[in-house]
């Protein structure tokens, strides 16, 4: 059984509305088409979700004439629009309740994240899904080194339309990454360059931007053996960064008697040899240990 949900929008609030989302709206109703299984907690989620949504800015909060209906057919000349509408790069989403990760064979309801990828799929794509800090933080840090060791990231996953629902926006998120990195750091040009005029794209995480530093970094040292001493005092290789997330950092791949092994870059106590990537290594650790869960 079909079902949509119905905002009456005020005419003094249509100017608020995206572009794209003005043209589903016919007669000051804006139509939204609804999985047919979606239950009531849902519902209410999506009420909340949408408003911030559909609005050229989320700070502005939209005046309905009356509360979002739901209704289980439109008249034919409503226009109608799909959640997929809202699935867009780096936009938040929320997983479904029922949904197990294939990968980690992990119960993910509600878990939340941000697209960053997708890829078609007939009618239903494919979602390239990365976790947020909230639900980074429902892993402890063995269970993400083992996943890491086995092969199997914890940090994200892929998942179809239909395990999805639109998430939140995250503006507290995206406001405070730069400010924090900058009153760390005033002068540093660690990241310099790592800019898009889509301001989406500015508001890549401090993570992974220390991660694409790093990255960079070691690239300049291929020809070179990049010799560390561990914590326990354990002298060994760092060989490469292999990924970031908000909750503990940067990971590298590191050898050690010949062993292949994932840890946290800031596992390594300092780096012997070239010395010069001991500097921004200290800062590194620095800010992991003002701003990490580590």
């Amino acid at each position: 059984m079909d079902k949509y949900l119905i905002y009456e929008i005020m005419e003094s609030d249509t100017l608020h509305l995206k572009p794209q989302i003005r043209n589903f709206l016919t007669n000051n109703l804006l139509a939204i088409s609804l999985p047919e299984d979606i239950n009531q907690s849902e519902l209410d989620i999506l009420s909340l979700v949408i408003p911030d949504l559909i609005s050229t800015d989320a700070s502005y909060k939209l005046i309905s004439t009356k509360q979002p209906t739901i209704r289980e057919y439109i008249p034919n000349n409503l226009n109608s629009m799909t959640l997929q509408n809202f699935y867009h790069y780096l936009s938040s989403i929320i997983v479904r309740a029922g949904t197990i990760d294939e990968f980690t064979n992990i119960d993910i309801s509600n878990y939340t994240g941000k697209i960053v990828d997708f890829f078609a799929d007939g009618d239903d794509p494919i979602f390239f899904i990365e976790w947020d800090l909230i639900t980074l933080n429902k892993f402890s840090k063995s269970v993400i080194d083992k996943l890491l060791n086995k092969g199997i990231s914890p940090f994200v996953t892929f998942l179809s339309s239909q395990d999805l629902l639109p998430g939140p926006i995250d503006l507290s998120y995206q406001r405070n990454e730069r400010k924090q990195f900058e009153h760390l750091f005033p002068g540093q040009k660690i990241f310099e360059g790592i800019k898009n005029s889509d301001s989406q794209f500015t508001w890549v995480s401090t993570a992974a931007k220390w991660e694409l530093y790093f990255s960079n970094l070691l690239s300049l040292y291929s020809s070179q053996s990049i010799i560390c001493v561990t914590k326990q005092r354990k002298k060994i290789k760092l060989k490469e960064i292999t990924g970031s997330d908000d909750k503990l950092g940067v990971w590298c791949v590191v050898e050690t008697e010949n062993n292949l092994k994932i840890t946290l870059l800031q596992d390594i106590l300092r780096i012997l040899s070239p010395m010069e990537i001991n500097l921004p290594l200290k800062q590194y650790k620095y800010w992991a240990k003002m701003l990490l869960a580590v």
